[in-house]
């Protein structure tokens, strides 16, 4: 069973409109608060870095930092997102959404560093972190 935590990542289907068959990875950066009824978490995604693409370099995850990166990435956080923990444990466990392995602590503190370099992320998704890090 999948259980949301910071440092969790989460394979999501992310193209427009689902035309294809995309999906990022997603990683949690907040614990869901206990004491709320709708509990919230912090997610950023990871896309891949491409020559002659701009992208947004506050946080650059190179080939090996995480199983699951292949290629030189970023942390796009543009599409940062606050979604509900308990949507996040149903959409694993009706298969939308794929579970993989947890961030290390380094990374995790490079990308949650990154959120606050990122001339890209709303100050919305600052505020949620400072509000409910742990």
């Amino acid at each position: 069973m999948f259980i949301p935590f910071k440092k969790a990542t989460l394979l999501i289907p992310s193209s427009p409109d689902n035309l294809r068959d995309v999906k990022h990875l997603f990683i949690i950066l907040t614990n869901p608060p206990s004491s709320e009824k709708q509990a919230k978490v912090l997610l950023v995604n990871v896309s891949t870095v491409y020559n002659n693409h701009v992208f947004d370099d506050a946080c650059i995850i190179e080939t090996g930092e995480h199983p699951f990166i292949k290629r030189r990435s970023f942390i796009h956080y543009r599409y940062a997102r606050i979604e509900e923990a308990s949507m996040l444990i149903k959409k694993v466990k009706s298969g939308e959404f794929i579970a993989h392995e947890s961030m290390s602590d380094s990374l995790c503190t490079k990308i949650i560093n990154g959120l606050f370099k990122s001339k890209f992320i709303a100050t919305k998704f600052q505020e949620f972190y400072n509000q409910y890090k742990s």
